[in-house]
């Protein structure tokens, strides 16, 4: 799959989703791997400081085992919520998934336990850019001019001698003054 095969999880990732299903958020976590799932009664969804608490349940369904879990739509903000269950014992299980809610769009279950750090991108330098008298402006504006030139050559050469030439003085005239 290159570089779009998911991260390792304790589910199949490409099978599991989330939807909406009238008031509550279904989040389906199809072949589970991890031992202590098969006793999960509880699903913990974190965002920040704001915790959530729904129920999980694990069936048989077309694809095999998976748990389901069903949390109140009216209780999950805006964002991204972490999701881990939570079996007999208490401890949790660390789903490597997150579920994004956002407004009345449909809700979508994210690979990865965690958020990628977020960065800026990197301002350019404004006095390089295209049309400048110096640096990577006048690169550009090289290879339009070379690149015209070609394309006018091609589309002169079934032309007489005379008449070819006409054009292209024509057309550097032009390019003169569009160019500067």
């Amino acid at each position: 799959m290159g570089k779009s095969a998911p991260p390792p999880a304790p589910f199949d990732l490409v099978n599991s989703y989330a939807r909406l299903r009238g008031e509550s958020v279904e989040l389906v976590l199809n072949g589970p791997k991890a031992p202590g799932i098969e006793q999960c009664t509880e699903a913990v969804l974190r965002k920040g400081g704001t915790k959530v608490v729904g129920r999980a349940v694990v069936d048989d369904g077309p694809l095999g085992r998976r748990v389901v879990v069903t949390v109140g739509r009216d209780l999950l903000a805006d964002g991204r919520w972490v999701v881990r269950l939570r079996g007999g014992d208490g401890d949790p299980v660390a789903t490597r998934t997150r579920l994004l809610v956002q407004g009345d769009r449909p809700v979508v279950l994210l690979w990865g336990g965690s958020d990628p750090e977020s960065r800026l991108p990197v301002p350019r330098d404004r006095s390089t850019a295209a049309g400048s008298a110096s640096g990577a402006g006048s690169d550009v504006r090289a290879t339009v001019v070379r690149a015209g030139s070609r394309a006018l050559d091609a589309a002169l050469s079934p032309l007489p001698p005379q008449r070819r030439d006409r054009a292209r003085q024509g057309a550097r005239r032009v390019a003169r003054r569009l160019l500067g």
